[in-house]
């Protein structure tokens, strides 16, 4: 109020009423009187209003110069000087934005919080995006990085215990995403009973929520079941799998109904887990019921969006491929595989670092497809084609070593089968 007072007494040097009141009317959206998207406060548009305290600032030492005449040089140098400390200032505070990484340790070493131990264990989970090759030199092996995450994701857990007692309104959604991204870690480090514990806590917290903000958390309820049923399938728990991949996949279609373009392609992957089950169950007819209704949606999303779900169509399309053969169908696995294969080699053009695994994969598909059928000579093109692909992928990573191993010996089965070639 006695700023206010004061620029109003002084209201003929217009610069002071207009940068204050522009700083008093921009700082509504930042202090959280109107909230402007997820969070309450958004301090980091704290730019905007103060544009006003800088025009006080810059008019007000132009006019006290000018009263004092004081000569221009001197008037430079203490601009020159300010100008040199924030360039020094800001060339430090970029490199804070080098990559995630960098961004949240500075950030951890400035002020601990959970917010930002959950954000860097997560930049540790997926290194490739989220780190610089600087910051992986300088991270230790990639155990190192897993077990320096479930530090931070602990850490994490620890400070919001208390923050959930005093308000769980606020506190418990960020409480079960942290849960969450342990459970993914345990799956990454095949620590299965940890991972269901993990998703378990978080689950129920989940229901909770949703049962008061069902828009807001029913996608997070669906997306935790399905990762306890693929926990449960991989543990030969085949029946608790099916109860949640079901509960999942109806939430996802109650979700469609009002929001199609973002849960659909939830619904067409839930129906690909729950069909691969089937398979695996022997329920061929519910599996085929599955990968078609799946296909038809990734159909529809990939011709609205190719450049977004042509991966899942290719994915979908591969799965239908192996149920045919699994029945003996051999020329609808044939044309699945060939329409998976066309669009996996589009993929590879535009992304090889993503897609040439992939590319790889259906080779050897089709290559099985084609030794069924006894068409040696392209079953074994396409093995060799796989092949090749798979000894430029191992030289950059070991673990393509295995699929190396495999498709040479369906080469040398065919090769067996067929000595005359």
């Amino acid at each position: 109020m006695s700023v206010t007072a004061l620029v109003v007494a002084f209201r003929t040097k217009r610069y002071l009423p207009i940068g204050w009141f522009w700083f008093l009317g921009t700082l509504i959206p930042v202090i959280g009187l109107v909230q402007v998207g997820e969070y309450a406060m958004a301090d980091r548009y704290a730019y905007v209003p103060l544009i006003g305290i800088f025009v006080m600032i810059a008019w007000s030492f132009a006019d006290l110069t000018e009263a004092k005449k004081i000569r221009t040089v001197w008037r430079v140098i203490p601009v020159f000087c300010s100008l040199s400390a924030l360039g020094c200032g800001t060339y430090r505070q970029i490199s804070y934005w080098d990559s995630d990484y960098d961004l949240w340790s500075h950030t951890l070493a400035v002020e601990e919080n959970p917010l930002t131990h959950n954000a860097l264990g997560l930049t540790l989970m997926h290194p490739d995006s989220e780190m610089t090759q600087h910051d992986l030199e300088n991270s230790g092996s990639e155990q190192t990085r897993m077990e320096e995450a479930r530090r931070h994701f602990e850490r994490a857990l620890e400070l919001r215990q208390p923050l959930t007692q005093q308000n769980d309104d606020a506190y418990l959604g960020d409480m079960a995403r942290t849960l969450t991204n342990l459970g993914n870690l345990d799956r990454l480090q095949n620590r299965m009973d940890e991972a269901r514990q993990h998703d378990d806590s978080a689950l129920r917290i989940y229901r909770q929520l949703a049962q008061q903000n069902p828009d807001g958390y029913l996608p997070y309820v669906a997306a935790t079941l399905n990762n306890l049923g693929s926990i449960n399938r991989h543990r030969d728990r085949s029946e608790e799998a099916r109860e949640q991949y079901e509960e999942a996949l109806q939430i996802d279609r109650q979700l469609a109904e009002g929001n199609p373009a973002k849960y659909l392609p939830n619904t067409a992957m839930m129906l690909n887990e729950l069909g691969f089950l089937d398979a695996m169950q022997n329920r061929m007819d519910e599996a085929r019921k599955d990968y078609g209704e799946a296909l038809k949606i990734d159909r529809q999303l990939a011709e609205q969006s190719p450049a977004v779900y042509l991966p899942d169509l290719a994915m979908t399309l591969t799965n239908f491929g192996r149920l045919d053969a699994m029945q003996n169908r051999m020329d609808e696995a044939r044309q699945h595989c060939e329409e998976a294969l066309k669009i996996h080699r589009h993929l590879a053009e535009q992304n090889p670092a993503v897609y040439l695994p992939d590319l790889a994969m259906t080779l050897n598909n089709l290559g099985k497809v084609d030794q069924l059928q006894n068409r040696i000579g392209e079953s074994r093109a396409h093995y060799q084609e796989a092949l090749s692909l798979l000894r430029r992928l191992v030289q950059g990573d070991r673990k393509y070593a295995g699929g190396v191993a495999r498709v040479e010996a369906s080469l040398k089965e065919l090769d067996e089968k067929s000595p005359s070639k």
